[in-house]
């Protein structure tokens, strides 16, 4: 725990990261964070980090951010290590070890634009905070009302960002938390570069939630050609990502996780990934798509 500066009075912990925030050209985004008891983090670790062993894993981090340069067998060894890694987690979230929720929103949602307007805040950064502080505090008292524990101690490692005020994302996210019943503290520390796989899986999470909104269509002229075709239209990677798409999808299916994908949504125009009963506190792998 020491590695994160992790205070010795931790119950639970978090790791955090975003996917597309800012890309001018994609209309979703999505901010994740994984989850889990601070008794269960060194078993997680290491069963992740076992996952990338057995999947021969070349490299020390897996980031999901798409490197067009990438060979085409470099990229068939990045998806098996992102499988098994996602194989992995939804393992953990089957024994209630591990949570991940995953907030996606649509960047043209004018109730949000317009309140970041009213303190004058950058629209891009501040949508981003405002999912920050909407995820944690749902997630926090999500995990409060399935504990019997008085007493959290939560400590939040998020990605580093030039453009987020994580003193005043601590300051609301605890304000927002404090009348539930029991002490409950919040901390919110910067990543530090170390090798953990928590936030190596985080990371894939994030870009899971937004890329399956922001390119259902093309997944889903991929499924009806049997997976075998992808058009010259196709958004870049697409013969990684729509397989390790399918691959969520249907470990979700197997574990009965309640995830679905291409299915409408009231409200949003996404047809991705998408957790209908996220509330629910038996379920532990969640895609919120974020509505005002």
């Amino acid at each position: 725990m020491a590695v994160f500066g992790f205070d010795e009075r931790t119950t639970h912990v978090g790791f955090t990261d975003e996917s597309s925030w800012n890309e001018p050209n994609l209309t979703f985004r999505s901010v994740a964070c994984v989850s889990a008891r601070v008794e269960h983090y060194c078993e997680i670790e290491s069963r992740l980090y076992a996952a990338r062993c057995r999947a021969g894993a070349k490299m020390a981090e897996l980031k999901w951010s798409e490197d067009r340069r990438e060979t085409h067998r470099s990229g068939e060894g990045h998806q098996r290590d992102a499988e098994y890694i996602l194989n992995t987690a939804l393992e953990l979230a089957f024994e209630q070890k591990l949570r991940m929720d995953v907030v996606i929103w649509n960047k043209h949602d004018q109730a949000s634009l317009e309140k970041g307007i009213k303190i004058r805040e950058k629209p891009d950064e501040w949508q981003l905070h405002d999912k920050y502080v909407e995820l944690l505090t749902f997630l926090i008292k999500h995990w409060r009302s399935d504990d019997d524990s008085s007493s959290h101690f939560w400590s939040i490692a998020t990605d580093q960002h030039s453009g987020l005020r994580f003193n005043l994302m601590q300051n609301q996210v605890q304000r927002d938390v404090i009348s539930e019943i029991g002490q409950t503290v919040v901390e919110i520390l910067e990543e530090e570069k170390t090798p953990n796989y928590s936030l190596q899986l985080v990371d894939v999470f994030a870009g899971l939630g937004a890329y399956s909104h922001n390119h259902w269509r093309g997944y889903d002229l991929w499924l009806q050609r049997n997976k075998q075709t992808l058009s010259e239209l196709s958004p870049p990677q697409a013969h990684l990502r729509f397989p390790l798409l399918n691959h969520l999808h249907e470990r979700c299916k197997v574990n009965n996780f309640g995830v679905s994908i291409l299915e409408p949504i009231t409200g949003f125009r996404g047809k991705g990934l998408w957790t209908s009963d996220y509330r629910k506190l038996e379920h532990y792998v969640n895609f919120w798509c974020y509505t005002s």
